[in-house]
């Protein structure tokens, strides 16, 4: 300790204060530890939601839509339904956001997250079925599938803060027990 307050006086420094800014980040570390274990202790017993990672059994997940775009050039990027892909014909719920704020460095990168509006519940089986119809593309639409084939666009969804990535036009084609273009 004295050769601390010599090297302190040397310094041009005060003792005191050295010894008051020591004992106030000895109080700052403490109040830190007791705030991450009052947070560890209290929010088991929240509500389970997207931001704690926790479900309970049926409860609503949200499927965020993010982005498409070029797969060569990732730094161009389109809002989901800027494809014409087909949107769900239920509306969402009134409790459902309809979209979800970025972070600021993700609205930079392009990150748009729109609800899907798709009705998925934490670990309940569904039977599989249409989520929506369209009758026939236009031509117009027709061309914007297939120019996003062309280019090799992928598409970005998120669930539960995980990303999910494919390219348009690839999947698996529904009973054939492989995969195929779809």
């Amino acid at each position: 300790r004295r050769r601390r307050a010599a090297a302190t006086i040397e310094r041009g420094g005060s003792v005191r204060g050295d010894v008051r800014m020591e004992r106030l980040a000895r109080a700052a570390a403490a109040a830190a530890v007791v705030c991450v274990f009052l947070l560890g202790v209290v929010t088991p017993g929240a509500v389970a939601d997207e931001e704690t990672h926790r479900y309970a059994l049926g409860e609503y997940t949200t499927l965020w839509l993010n982005k498409v775009g070029p797969y060569h050039n990732p730094q161009e990027a389109y809002s989901y339904y800027t494809l014409p892909y087909c949107r769900p014909d239920a509306p969402l719920p009134a409790t459902q956001p309809a979209t979800k704020f970025a972070g600021i460095g993700e609205v930079l990168e392009g990150t748009e997250f729109v609800n899907s509006g798709l009705d998925i519940r934490f670990r309940v089986d569904v039977p599989l079925a249409d989520v929506c119809t369209i009758d026939a593309l236009t031509a117009e639409q027709a061309e914007a599938f297939s120019e996003a084939v062309a280019q090799h666009y992928w598409y970005q969804l998120y669930i539960d803060d995980l990303p999910l990535w494919g390219m348009v036009g690839e999947g698996g084609v529904v009973g054939s027990g492989g995969s195929g273009s779809g």
